[in-house]
């Protein structure tokens, strides 16, 4: 009887304290598809312009609390898996017919000065990019990544694009 008190006790142990089996759910993911469903419903550039800058500022402040894991398969992970940056939206700035910039603050953090920049003045428009594949957010295929390019032809947003670029090309 004890034995099997014993063996009863370390299974429900085990299951209740087992490592991650790996291949974990992204909780960007819910994110993403509600913020694309609420872009997609807006009309007012203004309020598109804000939703894309706070989308950007909140996917940064995410990765800065989740941070990546080197190895997705590494099953001593506990819990939800954090994302990867192939699980978040694509941003970038298109100013002129064949230059454009990636606006990935996590890479360069300069850039959020130019982030806080945009406004519905100076955005001519904003096309999304949204990939209809069934694994949009598979870690393993970050080719399938959806994306909003925001298009610019304002003098002044273009001058500081410039210098950005300049700036991280120093750095």
């Amino acid at each position: 009887m004890q034995k099997l008190l014993l063996l009863f006790f370390l299974f429900c142990f085990g299951i209740g304290f087992s490592q991650h089996p790996g291949g974990g759910y992204c909780e960007l993911q819910s994110q993403n598809k509600t913020w694309f469903y609420q872009f997609k419903k807006t009309e007012d550039m203004e309020t598109k312009v804000e939703m894309v800058k706070d989308k950007i500022l909140s996917d940064l402040l995410y990765f800065e609390e989740h941070p990546e894991i080197a190895n997705l398969d590494d099953r001593r992970v506990m819990g939800p898996l954090p994302c990867v940056t192939a699980c978040s939206i694509r941003f970038g700035i298109v100013y002129s017919k064949s230059k454009g910039l990636k606006l990935d603050l996590q890479k360069n953090p300069e850039l959020e000065d130019l982030v806080f920049e945009l406004n519905a003045d100076n955005v001519d428009r904003i096309e999304l990019k949204v990939q209809h594949a069934a694994n949009r957010y598979s870690h393993s295929n970050s080719t399938k990544r959806s994306g909003v390019l925001i298009y610019t032809e304002d003098k002044e947003l273009k001058k500081m694009i410039r210098r950005a670029i300049r700036d991280m090309e120093k750095s």
